[in-house]
């Protein structure tokens, strides 16, 4: 995860303000720690991810696990013949459900990669995704 980030990605982020001036001011005020922003046409300054509050952090962390997540189909997961069998012979309805939990999965294993606790993953994932949780705990 990127730990330096320019003020017009932190917009409405944990809290903060819904404009880029507005989250500049902002930092300026709190003393963000900041740096030139590099590549950036015109200049600016990045923020370090230290210099914002725990609920910006997390909200920037859960966007970034969130970004993380592969479709399934991008995945390249070892081929089971007989998996791949019975789930062409299943219902559309069935394979969509195995789709959901397979993307719920996916997106559980990235909360996790990011650091995040394990219940807390296992709810995020659940509520990003629209499973129960404790489908996501067997």
């Amino acid at each position: 995860m990127k730990e330096w980030f320019l003020a017009k990605e932190l917009v409405g982020i944990g809290g903060l303000p819904n404009h880029a001036t507005n989250v500049t001011r902002q930092a300026k005020k709190q003393n963000w720690e900041a740096r030139a922003a590099k590549g950036v046409k015109g200049g600016g300054l990045e923020y370090h991810i230290s210099s914002l509050s725990l609920e910006t952090q997390r909200a920037l962390r859960l966007q970034a696990a969130l970004a993380e997540v592969k479709p399934p189909e991008m995945a390249q997961p070892k081929l089971n013949l007989d998996l791949v069998r019975k789930f062409n012979e299943a219902s559309d309805k069935a394979r969509e459900k195995a789709k959901a939990k397979t993307e719920a999965c996916l997106q559980l294993k990235a909360f996790l990669d990011q650091g995040f606790p394990l219940m807390q993953a296992i709810e995020g994932a659940a509520k990003a995704k629209n499973v129960s949780a404790g489908s996501l705990k067997n």
